[in-house]
């Protein structure tokens, strides 16, 4: 396999698997924030402030990073529509339309339809 395909599929899984993440470790948190409070533990202002700065600002940069990414990537894969010249106009709308309205789940699955596979590359040898 080419090492670009590599780099990229291991780039469009990053903000998938990275959000996923950052929604399991924001639910611990909460989870225990809540469960802290039903038992009747009392917070002072700094320990709650604590939790503000060092927890919720950990997670509000690392998914601003993978926003950041995840647009660069959208925007990447739009191009890699628009320049292949195998698909119709047709199948260039469905892509850019489904990478514009669902990014995450359709950059996967257009690696996995168009990039991935030398389909392309045995056409062009007969």
């Amino acid at each position: 396999m080419n090492p670009n395909k590599t780099l990229l599929g291991i780039f469009t899984f990053i903000p998938f698997i990275g959000g996923l993440v950052l929604a399991v470790w924001g639910g611990i948190l909460l989870f225990d924030l809540i469960l802290a409070e039903a038992s009747g533990q009392e917070f002072s202002e700094a320990e709650l402030l604590d939790f503000l700065l060092k927890d919720f600002l950990s997670i509000t940069l690392i998914a601003a990073a993978l926003s950041i990414l995840g647009f660069g990537l959208t925007v990447y894969y739009i191009v890699l529509v628009v320049k292949n010249e195998y698909l119709s106009s047709g199948l260039k709308i469905m892509w850019i339309l489904l990478l514009f309205f669902f990014a995450g789940l359709a950059k996967i699955i257009y690696f996995f339809a168009e990039v991935l596979p030398d389909k392309y590359i045995a056409e062009e040898r007969f």
